[in-house]
């Protein structure tokens, strides 16, 4: 008999965890139907059989907010943050801290209490781990969780890092969360849409995002994934256009919002989150630019985010010649955005040899043959130009060769094309003496 034992442990645990399947299957049924007593019921038995699971508890704070038991919701919110914190999860922290505030605006301390931890996180305090102490609510704490039986220690080296705030002190930091407005968004569903008003960016605080952008034949090519910390939706932002590119949550993904005009705000106030955000841009810009660009959409993300470091970010006006036919070629150009027009000499006549835009690039054909400039590059409007310099071109091209190929083969393009353009100028001058 004493054989058996093992396998009827087992049994049970198989019999618990088909039970806790059951119950949670019902409790999202109940909940999704707005039947929030069953929902209550069911999710408080998930808690017995799970008590350190915080999304149930966060559900179960939902389903108080919901119903009308705002003090109830609060309590219950207040360990789930508090929980979430411990565990180093700010960014979900900080979006249950502003369910609070939203049921309760007099709740300071909390928020408070989130900036310390974020401070202590960045070494703007001393000590490594933070006691929490046993006062009142009224002396400015939360209470602490029912059932400890010494106070909790709080395991800052372990709280995620957020960049976009990373420079923030205590106070500065409360004052960036009195901003910031929670989402939830169901798996599968666009946050926001390539071409839309970019009029807020976004921190990811639970769940994940995909980052999609349509190439030159319009197809929607996958750029990047983003997970809790990231932030995303500075491009519309810092360019004053439109989104660059669509965002859709890969499972059910929540994020802090923070408005334009807000975030106008805490940049007057704090340059600082504005240095950060424009030194992510650049980078994701040149990510971005090398996925839809012929010459490197065939590496991997990880090879990409390596060549993106060796791009500077150059900024030309309208009718500025950028390379000239017959000067030594050094460097290699892909055009961020704006336009550049590529032309020839041909008996004291301009010949247009192509009109290139965002993703396209230029200046390949004197790295490759080391001959000089063939033809003349101009900008035809304000552009923002990524450029590479020979000598990390050849770095590049010997760690990864398929940049080399792709690059011969546009240089053959473009050599038949111009070959076309002038027996094109050829024949106009030809009908001109004729007429």
């Amino acid at each position: 008999m004493a054989g058996c034992k093992p396998a009827l442990l087992y049994s049970e645990k198989i019999n618990r965890a088909e039970s806790k399947a059951k119950i949670k299957e019902d409790a999202l049924k109940y909940f999704a139907k707005g039947r929030w007593d069953k929902a209550l019921e069911a999710y408080q038995k998930l808690t017995k059989l799970d008590p350190k699971d915080l999304k149930i508890r966060q559900k179960i704070g939902d389903i108080y907010s919901k119903i009308g038991k705002k003090q109830e919701a609060i309590e219950e919110y207040k360990e789930v943050a508090e929980g979430y914190a411990e565990g180093g999860f700010l960014a979900k922290a900080i979006a249950v801290t502003k369910m609070i505030q939203g049921l309760d605006p007099s709740q300071k301390e909390v928020q408070q209490r989130l900036a310390q931890l974020y401070a202590k996180k960045k070494g703007k305090e001393e000590k490594k781990l933070i006691p929490e102490k046993k006062v009142s609510p009224a002396e400015g704490e939360p209470p602490p969780i029912e059932g400890e039986s010494k106070p909790a220690q709080i395991r800052v080296d372990t709280l995620p890092h957020i960049p976009l705030f990373s420079e923030l002190t205590t106070e500065e930091f409360v004052k960036v969360l009195t901003k910031i407005t929670p989402r939830t968004f169901a798996p599968e569903s666009i946050i926001c849409k390539e071409g839309e008003e970019g009029n807020s960016i976004f921190v990811i605080s639970q769940g994940e995002v995909s980052i999609y952008k349509k190439n030159r034949e319009g197809k929607q090519t996958w750029l990047n994934n983003l997970k809790e910390g990231d932030f995303f939706g500075e491009f519309g932002f810092l360019s004053e256009s439109g989104r660059k590119a669509s965002v859709k949550a890969v499972n059910e993904t929540e994020v802090l919002e923070i408005s334009k005009e807000s975030f106008k705000e805490i940049i007057d106030e704090f340059p600082r989150v504005s240095e950060v955000m424009v030194d992510f841009y650049k980078n994701r810009v040149l990510n971005n630019l090398l996925a839809l660009s012929p010459l490197f959409e065939q590496l991997k993300a990880e090879e990409r985010e390596k060549v993106v470091e060796k791009f500077q970010l150059m900024v030309k006006d309208k009718d500025t010649i950028i390379v000239r036919e017959g000067e030594v070629g050094d460097h290699l150009y892909l055009i961020h955005s704006g336009e550049v027009e590529v032309y020839t000499e041909k008996e004291g006549r301009k010949v247009v040899l192509a009109h290139l835009r965002e993703g396209e690039f230029f200046g390949e054909i004197s790295l490759i043959t080391g001959e000089r400039r063939t033809a003349t590059a101009k900008t035809t409007q304000q552009t923002r130009l990524m450029v590479l310099s020979k000598e990390d071109f050849d770095s590049i091209v010997s760690e990864f060769p398929q940049v080399l190929e792709v690059a011969k083969k546009f240089l053959e393009k473009r050599a038949d094309d111009t070959i076309s353009s002038l027996i094109g100028y050829k024949d106009r001058e030809d009908e001109l003496h004729l007429v």
